[in-house]
């Protein structure tokens, strides 16, 4: 019991608090017991309420932040194979990219403060977090590095290419794609339609690609 100004208070102590309760008697002092015992308890309710929002919150921030990293690293990839060339398809390629990249790195950050806002070690899944690294997995459809290229398909489509003599912007048109799907085809980066894999040049296909190399030469002259 303590004294304040002169008034008795009784300790309490419910959910990790010390309250101090006026003494009025016994039956008052259980009255007030009782009320504050049911205010805790909704307290701690609305605890746990706000934990579960919580912890949604954090798991959608999570999946989030996980495919916009993984997007991010696709751009990367795809920006590291594009061929040093100035011609006006390469550079627009490059600057779509870039500015995803951009808004990628930006988006990433804001998801990242806000994981930090929200965690807490309850809300992360069970089986994600390991002491040890995983193995690297294959990617469906994406070839291993080889110490062979000329056994890849990438070397496969690059030498199709140059046998019509075509730059990858040509040989895209034959294909109505855009341009740096044939770079990542022959940097072994994506995995070429069973279509382009099995296609052979036929005659018209060829002088076709003659001639297209003629007028590139005559406009250089």
């Amino acid at each position: 019991m303590q004294i304040i100004n002169g008034k008795r208070y009784n300790e309490c102590e419910i959910g990790g608090f010390i309250l101090l309760i006026p003494v009025y008697g016994k039956q008052g002092q259980m009255f007030a017991l009782g009320e504050l015992k049911d205010f805790a308890l909704k307290l701690e309710e609305i605890g746990k309420v706000a934990h579960e929002a919580n912890k949604q919150m954090y798991l959608e921030a999570r999946e989030k932040y996980i495919s916009t990293r993984n997007r991010l690293e696709e751009i990367n990839n795809q920006l590291s194979v594009l061929p040093k060339s100035d011609d006006i398809e390469t550079i627009e390629i490059r600057k779509l990219l870039t500015e995803e990249k951009r808004k990628l790195e930006s988006n990433l950050y804001y998801i990242s403060e806000r994981i930090d806002q929200l965690y807490h070690k309850d809300f992360v899944p069970e089986g994600k977090v390991k002491h040890q690294p995983e193995p690297v997995k294959k990617i469906p459809g994406i070839e291993e590095p080889t110490h062979d290229y000329t056994q890849t398909d990438g070397y496969k489509i690059q030498q199709q290419r140059k046998a019509l003599g075509e730059t990858q912007a040509q040989f895209a048109r034959r294909f109505n794609i855009h341009p740096v799907h044939v770079s990542l085809w022959e940097n072994n980066k994506e995995k070429p339609p069973k279509e382009v894999l099995e296609w052979q040049p036929t005659p018209s296909s060829v002088s076709e690609a003659e001639h297209s190399q003629e007028l590139v030469g005559n406009a250089k002259n």
